[in-house]
């Protein structure tokens, strides 16, 4: 039995976590622009074969501001479809994608040049499809509480950015992930707990025919998969599915168990993040704990323990719960920082004479 099968069970032993739990999945393709261009029709053809959803983060304009699409774009009737029956969400991807500040388009800007540039492109793109425009994707996943006062002004309440940033939104779908090679993994690895991936895909991941052959291989495996449901931001939001603080924040921290088991870049649920970070703080105390019992039968032999060593142990178990549980450091660094303290804790003691240790009070009467 492998390690993974082992914490598995365990799992399972201890909580009801471990049931038949589906996968949502959300593609979302960055830089889309309306213009004849074959790596971008040649990609949505594929989803549009396998009947996968996707969202197109449209550029809207140019460098001057103007309404960018080609007068003879073949594709926009098929598109326009696509939108009705939705099987593809259009998002805002900016105005023109323009770096306008050191972070990108909008982070930084005045609350009143976002306004602009958001009801600018939103008017542009809803008169377009003929669609009301109710998501956003930032350029350079950057935004800020500005952006987010001028998304709700314009009835924009859907975001999609990066984990690192702002959640003052209505609704947050960041992504999880820039590699759809790894796709294959993420799910095998999360069949038994589910959660959210959000695959941020770009023009510049199919380069070769041979990468479009693997994107295909991968949709092809994707819809084998009965665990998998698949979604647009707009219709997981209509769902009832949601992306937390407490789940993003999971995400950027490193975990031990999280490692183990391979979960990286999936949006787990509450209850599968409480019992994973039970268990990775029980795994850290057995192991050290375990390292530091085998050096006091070294060290201090068949020496008892005393009320000391005990405080001082128990003081020990709470650091490792609190910095393992929070994840101060990273899962390595925190294995090795509190490895060694416990492999030096019976050369304290015994230089210390810190056991069978005998206080004597002498109370002198007058």
């Amino acid at each position: 039995m492998n390690c993974k099968l082992i914490i598995l069970f365990v799992f399972s032993l201890f909580s009801s976590l471990i049931e038949a739990q589906n996968l949502q999945l959300v593609f979302r393709y960055d830089d889309f622009m309306l213009v004849n261009d074959s790596t971008n029709e040649k990609v949505i053809r594929l989803f549009y074969k396998y009947h996968i959803p996707v969202v197109l983060g449209v550029i809207t304009c140019d460098a001057n501001e103007n309404l960018v699409m080609d007068k003879n774009f073949h594709f926009l009737d098929s598109l326009r479809k696509a939108v009705r029956d939705g099987s593809v969400e259009i998002a805002l991807h900016g105005l023109n994608h323009k770096k306008m500040t050191p972070f990108g388009e909008f982070k930084g800007l005045s609350l009143e040049e976002q306004t602009r540039r958001i009801k600018k492109g939103k008017q542009l793109l809803d008169s377009v499809f003929n669609y009301n425009i109710m998501t956003f994707i930032p350029p350079w996943n950057a935004h800020d509480g500005n952006t987010v006062t001028a998304l709700k002004t314009n009835n924009i309440y859907i975001v999609s950015s990066s984990i690192y940033d702002v959640w003052s939104e209505t609704v947050f779908y960041p992504e999880s992930t820039d590699d759809y090679h790894m796709l294959d993994g993420l799910i095998k690895n999360n069949q038994t707990f589910g959660g959210i991936i959000v695959i941020m895909l770009h023009a510049s991941d199919f380069k070769t025919n041979k990468s479009f052959e693997d994107f295909e291989n991968v949709l092809i495996n994707l819809k084998k998969d009965t665990s998998i449901t698949f979604y647009t931001f707009k219709g997981i939001e209509n769902a009832g599915i949601y992306i937390n603080k407490f789940q993003s924040e999971d995400l950027i921290r490193s975990n031990l168990l999280i490692k183990i088991l391979k979960l990286k870049n999936v949006f787990l649920s509450y209850r599968t993040i409480v019992g994973i970070r039970m268990l990775n703080t029980i795994l850290y105390l057995l192991v050290i704990f375990l390292a530091y019992f085998i050096g006091q039968l070294i060290v201090l032999k068949n020496h008892k323990h005393n009320i000391i060593q005990y405080f001082i142990l128990s003081m020990l178990a709470v650091l490792i719960a609190l910095s393992t549980w929070y994840c101060w450091w990273g899962p390595l660094k925190l294995a090795l920082v509190f490895l060694l303290i416990a492999l030096v804790l019976p050369f304290i003691f015994r230089f210390f004479k810190i056991y069978n240790l005998h206080i004597k009070i002498h109370l002198k009467k007058k």
